[in-house]
């Protein structure tokens, strides 16, 4: 029933499918959310329900208009091995039951509204070969248990908001072909672990916040410029249209020479100002003490004292008080 313009919501009717190992419902007008009917019988919890679609292998109702929530009983249908729910509306996080379903080989939930993070759960999934999550709105970091997927030949987490670094471990999914986190949160370096991926041939990661050299080793070699544009921090080879580390380099120690020597130069004149200022500060402490003595170890005679005043006569008298004469001298 793929693309055969139907339009509507699911009935209950599909409950009667026991046998059911396909159900392909994709690019059609598809409305509303699963039926509840179904939620029911297969969601596991109940002692008495039976999962009327135990074996369920493939599910595509990509490109429909199904709004809501993915029921969480979708993870307990444990046949499933391709799961194509994208291009729709769904909304809220992802199910964490999705995540048990650890013989699953492709997942593909991208072009629609789903928030929150990624768990260390997507660990899981060690049989998937395709994970698509593009086009969604998750934020947070990249879980370093995806490091763990060794089958995975697609990943793309691109058109989110994914923030935090490149994962390192990546450099351990030796079957990966195509990797595309472009237009994301991201700020690090990319992981020079990533050169030994020896099956990879797409690889973007455009329109982030990544710095610092460009591998050139194993496939970078052959991946074109535009898969990290819009990376202001990265350099490396001039043909990636970005800047030479080395001269970028060159730059920053020059820069730093500069700021350096330029903090010396300050220091050293402050220093010969102080030195300056204390010099002069010592002279005048110096000159004072020299003229103190000076004053101090002037003495008059008797004699001296009598001449001066013309033996004592009280013409020359200054003033007095308490008896105390003071003469005038000529």
């Amino acid at each position: 029933m793929w693309d055969n313009k139907l339009e509507g919501p699911l009935t209950r009717q599909v409950e009667n499918l026991t046998m059911l190992n396909i159900l392909d419902l994709g690019v059609n007008n598809l409305t509303g959310a699963f039926p509840d009917e179904i939620a029911n019988r297969i969601s596991g919890p109940f002692p008495n329900g039976l999962c009327k679609l135990s074996n369920l292998g493939l599910l595509n109702l990509s490109q429909n208009q199904m709004q809501e929530n993915i029921p969480s009983f979708l993870g307990n249908v444990t046949s499933l091995r391709e799961v194509y729910l994208d291009s729709n509306n769904f909304t809220d996080g992802i199910p964490s039951s999705l995540w048990n379903l650890k013989d699953i080989l492709k997942l593909n939930l991208s072009s629609n509204i789903f928030n929150g993070t990624l768990p260390l759960e997507v660990g899981n999934l060690k049989a998937a070969i395709i994970l698509d999550l593009s086009w969604n709105q998750i934020s947070s970091n990249i879980p370093k248990t995806i490091g763990s997927l060794q089958k995975l030949a697609q990943l793309s987490l691109a058109h989110n908001r994914i923030e935090g670094s490149i994962p390192e471990i990546f450099g351990e999914l030796i079957n990966l072909e195509a990797l595309d986190l472009s237009y994301n949160n991201m700020s690090s370096v990319i992981p020079k672990s990533l050169e030994a991926l020896k099956q990879l041939d797409s690889f973007n990661v455009s329109f982030n916040r990544l710095y610092g050299e460009i591998p050139n080793g194993g496939p970078f070699a052959d991946i074109p410029y535009q898969s990290f544009v819009s990376n202001e921090g990265l350099c490396g080879n001039p043909k990636m249209h970005v800047q030479d580390c080395y001269g970028k380099s060159k730059k920053r120690i020059v820069i730093f020479i500069v700021i350096v020597s330029s903090v010396i130069a300050l220091v050293g004149l402050a220093l010969v100002i102080v030195f300056v200022l204390m010099r002069r500060h010592d002279k005048t402490i110096k000159a004072d003490d020299e003229w103190l003595p000076d004053v101090a170890q002037q003495r008059f005679s008797y004699y001296d004292l009598q001449r001066a005043t013309q033996d004592f006569n009280g013409n020359n008298l200054l003033g007095s008080r308490s008896l105390v004469l003071f003469p005038k001298e000529h």
